[in-house]
């Protein structure tokens, strides 16, 4: 009987996520749509980037610019590019133009990981301890962690033949139907050249401080992303790598359609991004596992057996069945007394994401459970500033929650279900601020793929893989998520 019900909850799972997609898509409320400064076409089977440049009127050279591609680089269908507004001759981009798309300067170019930076086939000189990383690439067959069918159907329903994860038809057609000439999905997205219309502050915590993305962190990411499109992620599908702190239906599940309803309140801003990346709210994937730790990531034993390869560890499974372009880390509770490993084994995560071409959103916690020094988050806060990724930052806006938004159990978070965010109780609820912040973490990082800054040409950000000793990973006890 055991084994009959859990070879029978993959197959629930698909019918629940069928049904889930014909539920609809949230409407944008008018009040949450910026205007746009342009908008984002999916190259179809034949196109070119030159027959798209003068489809729409741009010029050749600013719509490879704008999406970090070489003049004349080869486009595969399904590809999403950022197509400018309509260019006339008297308005043609200059250098000195303050439009985030008006540049010319061309795409930075990869080197070889050999020199310890990106290269789009490469894998690094260096392994890695616990796992050889090499490059992951999409799963053939479409299989979803989650139990979506083998055909490729997306976890939400979404047809294997291109359409994209939120239910897009093959053709292009966005899942309101807009589309400028039937060729492509027109989808609004924020304006880049306006502040954000949004609270400046949550519950007296500056967005800047939740969300560390220095000059030096936006170049990083802007790098890793073009990696990331190289090797073909899709840039509307992200991941998570995690414990229970982070798995459905508690962290971001309301945000894809059918999940229930939620508001967003005075963050309204924050609706391009939900309907952006519908499809990832509510996956779990092959990532998320109770009583996670650090040590186990890259251990194949740990991997879901329904999904993944013999010997594919969980990460490896994930980012070839999800394919996503970026990664929320949300690790560290269930590892204590062993600050050396778990600083080693979060290298681990960051080094394989970046050669991967994932950008990992990486976020600290609201437990104490290594101890009042809070030696994992200072790891976490150490390795994001020394990689230059995006931090999360969860634990310092946690100080400000009724026993840091954290339960009886020293470690899950205090539930918030309704996800109003027009009531201030979602302001003193450990879920309601973690999964505010964390849209706003994804939102904050992709706004710096979406713009092309002036100094595009200038060199990546070089990457160090750290070589990493051979030996045993002390194994501790496991305490909550």
């Amino acid at each position: 009987m055991r084994a009959f019900a859990a070879r029978l909850i993959p197959i629930l799972l698909i019918l629940g996520s069928v049904i889930g997609a014909f539920n609809g898509m949230r409407p944008v409320p008018s009040s949450a749509q910026p205007p746009p400064t342009t908008m984002v076409y999916v190259v179809q089977p034949g196109d070119t980037l030159a027959g798209i440049a003068a489809r729409y009127g741009v010029p050749p050279a600013l719509l490879a610019s704008t999406n970090l591609l070489a003049a004349g680089a080869n486009v595969g269908a399904g590809m999403m590019l950022l197509i400018p507004p309509p260019q006339t001759p008297t308005l043609l981009p200059t250098a000195t133009s303050e439009s985030a798309f008006a540049t010319n300067t061309p795409a930075p170019t990869p080197v070889s990981l050999a020199t310890n930076t990106f290269a789009p086939t490469a894998p690094p000189a260096t392994p890695f301890a616990i796992v050889t990383p090499h490059i992951v690439t999409p799963s053939p067959d479409g299989a979803s962690p989650d139990g979506a069918s083998p055909d490729g159907a997306s976890p939400d329903g979404a047809s294997p033949d291109g359409a994209s994860p939120d239910g897009a038809s093959p053709d292009g057609a966005s899942p309101d139907g807009a589309s400028p000439d039937g060729m492509g999905s027109a989808i609004i997205i924020p304006n880049l050249s306006a502040p954000i219309p949004g609270p400046e502050l949550i519950n007296d915590i500056t967005i800047d401080q939740i969300v560390r993305l220095d000059d030096d962190t936006r170049a990083n990411v802007r790098t890793i992303f073009a990696h990331g499109q190289a090797l073909g992620r899709n840039p509307r599908a992200f991941s998570k790598l995690g414990d229970s702190t982070i798995e459905s239906p508690y962290f971001l599940d309301r945000f894809d359609a059918g999940q229930g309803d939620y508001d967003l309140g005075a963050f309204g801003y924050l609706q391009p991004l939900v309907d952006y990346f519908q499809g990832s709210f509510a996956r779990q994937g092959a990532a998320v596992i109770r009583g996670l730790h650090t040590w186990s990531v890259f251990d194949p034993m740990w991997a879901n057996d329904y999904v993944c390869e013999p010997r594919e560890t969980m990460l490896e499974c994930e980012f070839r069945i999800q394919n996503p372009a970026y990664l929320f880390v949300r690790l560290g509770s269930n590892d204590v007394g062993a600050p050396t490993a778990t600083e080693r084994n979060l290298r681990d995560v960051i080094e394989f994401s970046l050669t991967n071409g994932v950008i990992p959103i990486m976020g600290t916690k609201a437990d104490r459970h290594d101890g009042p020094s809070n030696t994992n988050n200072q790891i976490i806060r150490a390795l994001a500033d020394e990689y230059n990724v995006p931090l999360w930052d969860f634990d310092l806006i946690a100080g400000t929650l009724p026993g840091r938004g954290v339960g009886g159990d020293g470690v899950h978070l205090t539930t918030w279900n309704t996800q109003d965010y027009s009531d201030p109780e979602a302001f003193r609820r450990g879920y309601g601020v973690h999964n505010l912040t964390a849209l706003i973490a994804l939102y904050q990082t992709w706004l710096v793929v979406l713009t092309v800054p002036p100094d595009a040409a200038a060199a990546p950000i070089p990457v160090t893989l750290t070589p990493i000793a051979d030996g045993a990973i002390p194994i501790t006890p496991t305490v909550g998520g």
